[in-house]
């Protein structure tokens, strides 16, 4: 299903896929210095290695592998093996209908989400009805 009808005019003005999304991909061989951004060199990182402790007592280790992937910038479309988990569990868990024609959208947190999706679909002027008892995100992302 087409849903661009539903668009705001904000959302239906931005051209996917950004240029910089396309120039991402492109190496220089041999450059002293990466000057792609979000592509910072990982042996440049401070970080080596890390130990964890959690409160109860429980501890991890972070090895330089999973560190420099950590600290590295990912694609603007998020990070694959978490996107990749979420997927897995939403479909074991909950089995939607037609999941496997969705795509999976992590924010950094509900107000951003609400943002996010009011920036999407609303333009200015438009009217919102808004429950008096609800989460005062909401009310806050559509003044």
């Amino acid at each position: 299903m087409d849903y661009s009808r539903f668009f705001s005019s904000v959302a239906s003005g931005i051209d996917s896929p950004s240029i910089w999304n396309e120039l991402g991909g492109i190496k220089v061989k041999e450059a002293p210095f990466e000057m792609m951004y979000g592509n910072p060199n990982r042996t440049t990182f401070p970080f080596l290695k890390a130990k964890v402790t959690l409160k109860n007592d429980q501890t991890f280790d972070i090895n330089p592998e999973i560190m420099a992937t950590l600290l590295q910038y990912h694609d603007v479309i998020g990070y694959q093996p978490l996107i990749q988990y979420i997927r897995v569990l939403t479909e074991r868990l909950h089995d939607p209908p037609l999941w496997g024609d969705r795509k999976v959208v992590v924010t950094t947190g509900s107000l951003n989400a609400l943002s996010t999706v009011f920036e999407m679909l609303l333009d200015a002027g438009d009217t919102v009805f808004v429950p008096m008892e609800c989460y005062q995100g909401v009310s806050f992302a559509v003044s």
